[in-house]
């Protein structure tokens, strides 16, 4: 009985709040906005205009726009449990995730890739490929499964798939069927089966994967740099060389929902066990590295491997960058949609590694010369 109480007094201060709000509207949000019509002005076309003109104001001027705007997601979300909000969908369980950029309809297999498209993307990749092969260089495709794709039962009603082509699917088959060269990564089933195992591998409110996955991803990487004989001598970390501990975070999906909630989580934090020698430049903000650029480099004595990096790749490399680097003695990673010809002259790596997510599948078509 004293929690009901307190959950009514709780949502009678709500409404009492948003009804001040509201009346704050009209008394102070357009102090100078004409609530009668202008001398000769039909009166009644100004009062069905007369809605619409205030919501452009108060859009436009008013300084009570973003703690409104806040207030009315926060209702929609926490008391009407509503999911669908401009750019972010709300699943099962807290779950959030990303409606932008056609993310959604990527994973309802809503859009087949072009035959055009396909074929582009096997002569970029498979240039490319053999352009570094003549030099004894190896390139690796490294596509990072969008967070539906492994977590798909989170997600809302009503996002069923609609297709039967998937895109990854399409592409694998494509370049099978051209018997492409070019190592890609697909990660799906690792994935898969690694959610067994371990805890979340993505974010829940985040469109990333988290520390889990992106080490999964790193340890794939690893065995396909050491398959190829000329890196068979190739080092790399291993689950005994890191401990996790965990933290709270506001993913990137709660900042674009306009709220004051607090919403976080708990994730994973790798912290290496071992004494890291890694020199970066520009060093990266506290907390995920989201520099755009970031050059790295072991004193050579120092390094496991004598081997150099160039990375092209998108924001799922947040989380990848910090287990790469301990690894080459040096390393840039560019975040790039197109094959940075000066920079591979520049630093002639050994290895060429080019990461996108799969929703950004399409971007490889740019990867030419």
């Amino acid at each position: 009985m004293e929690i009901e109480k307190v959950e009514k007094r709780a949502n009678r201060v709500f409404f009492i709040v948003v009804i001040l709000l509201l009346m704050s509207l009209f008394i102070g949000g357009n102090p100078e906005f004409r609530f009668s019509p202008a001398e000769g002005e039909n009166g009644s076309e100004w009062f069905m205009s007369m809605p619409k003109k205030y919501q452009e104001q108060f859009v436009a001027e008013s300084p009570l726009k973003d703690p409104f705007v806040r207030l009315i997601h926060d209702f929609q979300y926490s008391r009407l449990f509503e999911n669908r909000f401009p750019i972010v969908l709300g699943g099962r369980d807290g779950w959030l995730y990303y409606s932008g950029e056609r993310n959604i309809d990527d994973y309802q297999n809503a859009f087949p890739i072009t035959e055009d498209e396909l074929m582009q993307i096997y002569i970029n990749l498979e240039g490319i490929s053999r352009r570094l092969a003549i030099h004894d260089k190896k390139l690796i495709v490294v596509i990072a499964p969008s967070r539906e794709t492994i977590y798909p039962e989170w997600l809302p009603f009503g996002t069923e798939k609609v297709g039967n082509d998937d895109r990854m699917d399409q592409l694998m088959a494509y370049m099978e069927k051209l018997q492409g060269k070019a190592t890609i990564l697909d990660l799906r089933d690792e994935m898969l089966a690694a959610k067994e195992v371990y805890p979340l591998l993505y974010f829940k409110m985040d469109t990333h994967w988290n520390q889990y996955g992106a080490f999964i991803a790193y340890q794939e990487i690893c065995k396909a740099i050491q398959a190829d004989e000329k890196f068979s001598d190739f080092k790399c970390k291993s689950w005994d060389d890191y401990v996790v501990e965990t933290t709270e975070y506001e993913g990137d999906m709660v900042k674009l929902m306009p709220t004051d909630l607090d919403l976080k989580e708990s994730i994973p934090v790798f912290i290496p066990l071992f004494e890291s020698h890694v020199v970066q430049d520009p060093w990266p903000r506290l907390g995920r590295d989201r520099v755009e650029w970031v050059y790295t480099s072991i004193p050579e004595e120092l390094s496991p491997n004598p081997y150099t990096l160039v990375s092209f790749r998108d924001s799922f490399s947040m989380d990848l960058v910090p287990f790469l680097r301990e690894d080459f003695q040096e390393a840039a990673f560019e975040w790039n949609f197109h094959y940075n010809e000066k920079l591979i002259n520049e630093k002639d790596p050994d290895i060429v590694i080019i990461q996108v997510v799969e929703r950004y599948l399409h971007v490889l078509t740019q990867f030419g010369n």
